[in-house]
């Protein structure tokens, strides 16, 4: 890993800090982030599926991070050899959640994108099994069970992100 700041690509999921929680969207490029996201008003107020800017996804804060997803058979194939210990138990947890889940795949940008897409005005949130985490994880996986998206969030590598100045 290294200690360089990088900016979001097409199909990567972000993540900001918003205060002890964690919100994650679907980047497609500084004007175009797909995220679950609350509407209020004086008559209503749900989450949906909406497609925005990534200042508005960012909600005032400066930085995101990129989550690092490992491709399909690498994390069997990776020397273990002068690996700190807390690096190899997490290779190691991956490497059990794929086994678990025979279906993990890593679908390309562009259809993660498509998939994140398809979903833009959908208004099935529940903080518990249809949230920002869920759709991100489905977007680029296909996994969507509840207890092994929390868990492969928790194991991924996040790296820091900067705006890209264009």
């Amino acid at each position: 890993m290294t200690d360089e700041l990088v900016s979001a690509r097409f199909g990567d999921i972000i993540g900001v800090y918003r205060g002890p929680t964690k919100h994650y969207g679907i980047y497609i490029s500084d004007r175009s982030v797909v995220h679950y996201a609350p509407y209020i008003d004086q008559f209503d107020q749900y989450h949906y599926i909406r497609k925005t800017t990534l200042d508005r996804f960012l909600h005032g804060k400066a930085s995101y991070f990129i989550c690092i997803f490992p491709q399909i058979g690498t994390i069997n194939r990776i020397s273990t050899q002068n690996i700190p210990l807390p690096a190899w138990l997490t290779r190691l947890k991956l490497w059990e959640l794929f086994q678990q889940n025979p279906h993990y795949r890593i679908y390309t940008p562009h259809q993660t994108v498509q998939r994140a897409l398809s979903k833009v005005g959908e208004r099935e949130y529940s903080p518990s099994i249809g949230n920002c985490e869920n759709f991100v994880v489905w977007c680029k996986t296909g996994i969507t069970e509840t207890s092994q998206v929390k868990y492969l969030l928790d194991l991924l590598p996040n790296i820091p992100a900067v705006l890209s100045v264009n």
